[in-house]
């Protein structure tokens, strides 16, 4: 009950402040407090109604058609854009086809699974990331034509479009869970209740 009066006294003197901000005011006072402890006092706060959060989405469905997630959208648009492409651009227009096909080969999919796995984008520098997608997009394609070798469809165009549309597409919505999930944490305000 003393870390909830200690979150209280803090909201009250801020007004308006982002939870993550507010977990690292409190721990700098209290000696040996942990995060989970101060987001537990929150959330029972929360609960009570004592305390209002503001600005944030409070759901996955909600976080996934916010302005906050743009990003999935149009990751989704343009790897739609590129699968589609791959099925109906005739193959003696090599060049445009794979230029259109290349964000499904060489970055969506590498794209998806390191967003998930590191959703906050504090941890790597922006050209780390890109060599990461590239090179892990590098190493998922051989592992789906492998897969798809062993089926009875074989690979085909059709067999390796959509495999690495759906893997994509998995993937880009499972990165927007976890990004959620730090976004609800670390983005948003509360205040005091009513």
């Amino acid at each position: 009950m003393e870390l909830e009066e200690e979150v209280i006294r803090e909201i009250g003197s801020n007004g308006r402040i982002k939870i993550g901000q507010l977990i690292n005011n409190i721990k700098k006072k209290e000696a040996g407090v942990r995060d989970v402890d101060v987001a537990k006092a929150i959330y029972r706060l929360k609960e009570e109604g004592r305390i209002l959060y503001l600005n944030a989405p409070t759901s996955f469905l909600s976080y996934f058609f916010s302005p906050w997630n743009a990003w999935i959208l149009v990751s989704i648009a343009i790897i739609t854009a590129s699968a589609l492409s791959s099925l109906f651009i005739p193959s003696n227009h090599i060049l445009i086809k794979g230029v259109a096909v290349s964000p499904l080969l060489f970055f969506y999919p590498g794209y998806g699974v390191v967003e998930s796995v590191y959703p906050n984008k504090n941890e790597w520098g922006e050209l780390e990331r890109v060599a990461l997608y590239i090179g892990i997009s590098l190493a998922i394609i051989p592992l789906i034509g492998l897969i798809l070798n062993l089926t009875p469809q074989g690979l085909t165009v059709v067999s390796v479009s959509f495999s690495l549309y759906a893997f994509s597409f998995l993937m880009l919505v499972i990165s927007s869970y976890r990004k959620s999930r730090y976004f609800m944490v670390e983005e948003g305000a509360i205040k005091g209740g009513a």
